[in-house]
């Protein structure tokens, strides 16, 4: 199989998802990106081991993707140390529309909230991922798109106080990646503000079969 089928077989597998969940797909225009994050199984971890996948169309129309590591969960040490009194945010599986838009985290070029987004609250202050809370989370929360650290090292295998919640990058060439396309995006299509999606593995998974 080669390049361009494979590329073609992860954007149908998005489409596919994006269809079953009623989600808004970006087809039309270059540098749109449709970012997407699948959420392992494993309530345990405290790794990037979660996939976060950006597909989008160049200036010549050819569909792209980047693939990268990532975690959409706050570390262990979040979990036992929560900086909210309603406990530890955890976001939820869901799309929102223009939910981040371009800014800085801790000084650093990245996503930064937009919007209020649904989030679990896990309180009990233990290092399993709880999902029995949902709540809207305040604009004012954080829960930012941006890379693992600002070490400058490349790669961080644990995420350890990397998110609190926020979704978080390994790797920061990979990071780095996105959000080249967002600030083409915004060059050619006036665009300040950008989808997400966030899914189960198993959502996932079935789409791919």
């Amino acid at each position: 199989m080669n390049i361009q089928e494979n590329i073609a077989n992860m954007i149908n597998t998005m489409r596919t998802v994006y269809d079953l969940k009623r989600y808004v797909f970006l087809e039309n225009g270059i540098y749109l990106p449709n970012i997407m994050a699948v959420r392992a199984s494993n309530v345990n971890s405290n790794e990037f081991n979660d996939i976060g996948i950006c597909a989008y169309k160049n200036i010549y129309k050819k569909w792209c993707i980047d693939i990268f590591e990532m975690t959409t969960d706050p570390g262990i040490y979040y979990r036992k140390n929560t900086l909210n009194i309603a406990g530890t945010g955890i976001l939820a599986e869901q799309q929102i529309i223009d939910g981040f838009r371009i800014g800085k985290h801790r000084g650093k070029l990245a996503l930064v909230q937009n919007k209020p987004f649904l989030v679990y609250r896990d309180n009990n202050k233990d290092e399993k991922l709880n999902f029995d809370n949902v709540v809207w989370g305040d604009i004012d929360c954080g829960f930012n798109f941006h890379r693992a650290n600002d070490s400058g090292v490349n790669i961080k295998k644990n995420v350890g106080k990397s998110s609190a919640g926020c979704q978080v990058v390994m790797c920061i060439s990979k990071f780095n990646m996105i959000m080249d396309v967002c600030l083409l995006a915004k060059k050619y299509n006036h665009v300040t503000a950008f989808n997400y999606v966030l899914v189960g593995e198993k959502v996932f998974n079935d789409a791919r079969f």
